[in-house]
């Protein structure tokens, strides 16, 4: 866990009248210590707030899957940059408690047709 007093968050901007998205950014650290303050100045910045974003977590043993709030969503109407038309610009935004960290994790093609055996496990009667 970091020790920064600031709150770190993850954008992703889409097209919400096209349905596409048109950017995610890394999680970084954003200027706001406290979720309210945040939330103030995400809705300056990306309109009025619409939903909020969830995440699906199992909790305990009895595998009950329970949903926990992670972000908001805004939208608000902007024009495309190549153009006078308008669109419905949306921003998901999540908060995170530090920044992501990247694991690598290769998928080998064998070449091989079997493996090959190292070790024979023997069954004992």
């Amino acid at each position: 866990m970091t020790d920064s007093k600031y709150l770190f968050i993850q954008e992703t901007i889409l097209d919400a009248t096209e349905r596409i998205i048109l950017s995610e950014s890394e999680v970084f650290k954003s200027c706001f210590c406290e979720k309210g303050k945040l939330f103030r100045g995400m809705q300056k910045e990306h309109g009025r707030c619409v939903g909020k974003v969830y995440v699906d977590k199992t909790v305990d043993e009895s595998g009950d899957l329970v949903s926990r709030q992670i972000g908001w969503v805004f939208q608000k109407l902007e024009n495309y940059q190549d153009s006078k038309e308008k669109f419905l610009r949306e921003t998901w935004v999540t908060i995170h408690r530090e920044p992501a960290q990247k694991v690598i994790h290769y998928h080998y093609q064998y070449i091989d047709d079997e493996p090959i055996r190292l070790i024979k496990k023997s069954i004992s009667a």
